[in-house]
């Protein structure tokens, strides 16, 4: 991880703009990456870097994902997206989710659920729509239980160091679907989207948090750099003023499904002393909070007071969402 200077490099185009302006300076001629056989996403020691905090980012930290290593599943071969909360790759270095490319699609498997999912399609044409089955759950929103994207434009722009034009899909989730979290999106070819990276924080979003992608680099080259910072790192917001460094843990809640009591493991530094876990339904509403006391211990929780269905689970720390878990209640 590195720091770069901006006028060292070519400037993108203003994220928080309007999705429907582009400066027409960095539009591309010729024909589209895509018709070429388009640029990997997934690719080993590509690396993002995105702040994630609360909305208006009083609280924040910067979390660094690292593709690295094969794996294979089912018979077919991964690269490990892991997380890290320090620029040299310490602090951290769980792994998250395992990535594959095949052309312009992106699928992610996910730890833990022993599934398949297309993340991205850098094919798709304005007017086409994607079924976001990455974001299918057992939840009440939305009430058909299908996600979907609509690509409203694609253009090829250049982003990067090298002046390679890349194809980019702005798209947003479907309004009248889920108004709640409708929102707009870019997906770029070879980066991944420029709010999120690969890695989408679904929880965190869902009960008042907000990420956005610092960097995206390759070796010694800087793919992709937020024009509004000047950096690819930025030190916690909240969390370093009162000494907690990172990193926090939270565990999965056992059993799970739970009828009965389930617990829930936890690890804080030492001499932290303001911790909680929150309990939410999965439109961010929440249902209890508890209090934590020690640094390190377990959560009991009486499972058969809470309706049957599927609930988001948090560690705070400093009013700032460390980790986000699922657990599902049945009776």
């Amino acid at each position: 991880m590195k720091t770069n200077n901006l006028s060292t490099k070519i400037r993108t185009y203003a994220l928080l703009l309007s999705i429907s302006v582009l400066p027409s300076a960095l539009q591309a001629q010729g024909e589209s990456i895509a018709e070429e056989g388009g640029l990997p996403v997934v690719e080993e020691g590509k690396v993002w870097s995105l702040r994630t905090g609360r909305y208006d980012f009083e609280y924040s930290h910067t979390e660094v994902f690292r593709m690295e290593g094969d794996t294979l599943l089912n018979g077919k071969t991964y690269q490990k997206i892991y997380r890290y909360y320090n620029p040299d790759f310490s602090g951290g270095g769980l792994y998250h989710d395992f990535y594959r490319q095949e052309g312009d699609k992106v699928f992610v498997y996910r730890a833990g659920e022993e599934r398949e999912y297309l993340f991205l399609d850098f094919g798709l044409e304005a007017g086409d729509t994607l079924s976001a089955n990455w974001l299918e759950e057992d939840w009440e929103y939305p009430p058909s239980n299908t996600w979907t994207f609509r690509v409203n434009r694609v253009s090829d722009t250049v982003f990067a160091n090298d002046e390679t034009p890349r194809r980019c899909l702005y798209v947003d989730f479907l309004e009248e679907q889920h108004p709640i979290t409708a929102y707009r999106q870019i997906w770029v070819e070879g980066i991944g989207t420029l709010e999120y990276g690969i890695w989408w924080n679904r929880n965190v979003i869902a009960i008042g948090g907000r990420q956005e992608m610092l960097c995206c680099e390759l070796g010694d080259m800087l793919l992709y750099q937020n024009p509004r910072y000047n950096t690819c790192f930025m030190e916690p917001t909240g969390n370093d003023k009162d000494g907690i460094s990172f990193p926090c843990r939270l565990f999965q809640n056992v059993p799970n499904p739970a009828t009965g009591e389930t617990r829930i493991r936890y690890e804080l530094p030492e001499g932290t002393t303001d911790a909680r876990i929150g309990i939410y339904q999965p439109d961010g509403r929440e249902v209890s909070l508890y209090n934590l006391s020690d640094h390190r211990g377990e959560l009991v929780l009486k499972a058969g007071e809470l309706k049957p269905g599927m609930y988001l689970y948090s560690l705070i720390v400093n009013g700032q969402v460390q980790d986000t878990k699922r657990m599902v209640v049945t009776r």
